[in-house]
């Protein structure tokens, strides 16, 4: 019994950046960039972190704080784009 069947496809995809890129008018090509150059900046930034010997803790705080700023993102640019 997948999501799909029981109607609530489109209440999960609210959760994926790719669909808001999507409703923003990206094409599916620009859309496959724009996340490879994002995931590719937070390895950037999670490899030099752990390179220059930050700490755990403020790792993990800065990934907590990180995920809040991208739900609260996600939540503020699919109000505008409905």
């Amino acid at each position: 019994d997948s999501v799909a069947s029981r109607g609530l496809g489109d209440v999960y995809k609210r959760q994926h950046l790719h669909h808001l890129f999507l409703a923003c008018q990206f094409t599916q090509g620009k859309t496959l960039i724009a996340m490879i150059i994002s995931q590719s900046l937070l390895i950037v930034l999670g490899l030099s972190l752990l390179l220059i010997g930050v700490a755990e803790y403020i790792q993990f705080y800065l990934f907590v704080l990180l995920s809040i700023v991208y739900y609260l993102l996600m939540q503020k640019m699919w109000k505008l784009k409905t």
